[in-house]
């Protein structure tokens, strides 16, 4: 499930955090539509989370990070004007997960395909789909963000 509103509440605070328009105790205490993490919209707890470790919650700061990190922050804006899914939690209960781990622990390689996931372009789960956000971006798509015109 995509929640719009507040994956575009999301890409803007990490917009501010990585611009530094906003500090790191800002960027906690936003007040979100909602807890973004009960929300059925997974991208939202992911990507919070993957943020997190980012910077220190104790002492206000601006965020600093290497290269590689702002390419991730950049790509995680870009996943949340995208319209697609969040590929990257595990789906089923926690006997399911814990008996695929298990299934793929025992079972020889040959038997385990190998997943068509890409890490290096996460949160995006594919290549493709990357590519894809990059070559259409959604802010740039005035019918995406202003909805049809009407006359």
């Amino acid at each position: 499930m995509i929640d719009r509103q507040k994956r575009d509440t999301l890409a803007q605070a990490l917009r501010d955090l990585v611009s530094g328009r906003i500090d790191n105790l800002a960027f906690d205490e936003l007040d979100y539509p909602g807890d973004i993490t009960v929300s059925d919209d997974a991208a939202l707890f992911g990507i919070f989370y993957a943020v997190w470790p980012l910077y220190d919650d104790f002492r206000s700061h601006k965020l600093e990070t290497s290269g590689a990190q702002r390419l991730i922050l950049k790509r995680a804006i870009l996943f949340l004007h995208a319209d697609l899914e969040f590929e990257w939690t595990e789906k089923g209960s926690l006997v399911q997960r814990i008996g695929r781990r298990l299934l793929g622990l025992l079972a020889p390689s040959h038997m385990v395909p190998p997943p068509k996931v890409d890490p290096s372009v996460w949160p995006f789960f594919r290549s493709s789909d990357y590519q894809l956000a990059l070559s259409h971006p959604r802010l740039l798509n005035p019918s995406a963000v202003q909805g049809p015109a009407t006359h």
